[in-house]
């Protein structure tokens, strides 16, 4: 992943808005094509479904590369369909005239494409080692958008990837910490994280540990590791089914109640009724 220091709490609340307001997935890439955050954070049922089949996961692929290679040579956004025929668009994140990161948005059937209809689709999938079944119930679920969107997607997008680089939420890292800290906080997200393991793990005291995070965040280091623990139990409850008292112990809070107490204190209602208002959406295709 190239050099990035990027705000985990304040983008995840970006991308949850855009697929809150459109229903479509939207995912941030780094300069290699590496999607490192999403929302939801996985594939659609019907994309997933797909994929299970080694061929079509290899023609999904070359899609998206071929896609990401495009909107890298020409430096601007694109939009175009996959071998499937759902649209997706790329926008390149610009930084000092150096592309950073990509922010993509799809997967969705358009009135322009060739497989809207199940009957164009099924002659396809018929070659292919996959559950028609399935995925003739999920392509049935799809609502067929027009194509005079696309304009609206396209500059929504763009506005993002200018709002992540002008406000510093996404940036090329000149000085690392920041990202250490998260990716280490995320990679030990079920543990009881404090500030001594912190200072050990980087080497500071403790004084000095404060002030220097407290200059990254403009809050204390507890409030964000806090604050990454309750945004990666919201991805979970968007996004899966996991029981609410396993997604508690996942991010290190064993005792159910009081996770239920902080996540109410911070989002103004409980994981119960956040799950009950996103999931239906996220999981409905």
């Amino acid at each position: 992943m190239m050099n990035l220091i990027y705000s985990f709490d304040e983008i995840n609340k970006i991308l949850f808005d855009f697929n809150k307001l459109t229903n479509f997935r939207i995912a941030l890439f780094d300069n290699n094509f590496t999607e490192f955050l999403s929302c939801p954070t996985r594939l659609s049922r019907f994309c997933k479904t797909l994929r299970e089949d080694i061929t079509l996961n290899e023609k999904c692929h070359h899609c998206d590369f071929e896609g990401f290679a495009k909107c890298t040579n020409e430096r601007k956004t694109i939009i175009y369909q996959c071998h499937m025929g759902m649209t997706e668009i790329i926008s390149p994140i610009i930084s000092s005239d150096t592309i950073i990161g990509y922010v993509m948005c799809g997967q969705f059937f358009s009135s322009d494409s060739l497989y809207k209809k199940w009957d164009n689709l099924l002659p396809v999938l018929k070659k292919q080692n996959v559950d028609i079944e399935t995925l003739h119930t999920l392509h049935n679920k799809y609502t067929l958008f027009s194509t005079d969107i696309l304009p609206s997607l396209q500059h929504y997008l763009e506005m993002i990837g200018t709002y992540l680089n002008v406000t510093g939420l996404l940036k090329m890292n000149k000085n690392n910490l920041a990202y250490q800290l998260d990716n280490y906080i995320l990679k030990n997200i079920s543990q009881p994280i404090n500030v001594e393991m912190l200072c050990k793990e980087f080497h500071y005291q403790k004084t000095n540990f404060y002030k220097v995070t407290h200059e990254l965040y403009g809050i204390s280091i507890m409030k964000h590791v806090r604050n990454l623990k309750i945004q990666v139990a919201k991805n979970l409850l968007s996004s899966t089914d996991i029981p609410i008292n396993q997604i508690a112990a996942q991010i290190g809070m064993d005792d159910y109640n009081y996770f239920t107490k902080l996540f109410k204190q911070l989002e103004k209602c409980t994981p119960k009724e956040f799950r009950r208002n996103s999931i239906k959406k996220n999981i409905s295709i």
